[in-house]
């Protein structure tokens, strides 16, 4: 994490963190396929108030 993915409260932004999991979302399917692959869809993401 830099700087720039949290906030005031320095606390890390939910949509940073959807983009990491994006990533190895996808270097599995890659490594598991043997291919290029995408995301199609998040059907539903759920960020909850920071404790």
């Amino acid at each position: 994490m830099q700087p720039i993915h949290s906030n005031f409260e320095v606390k890390i932004h939910g949509s940073y963190i959807l983009s990491i999991m994006d990533e190895i979302a996808f270097a599995c399917a890659s490594k598991h396929s043997g291919t290029y692959c995408v995301t199609a869809s998040a059907n539903t993401v759920w960020l909850f108030k920071p404790y």
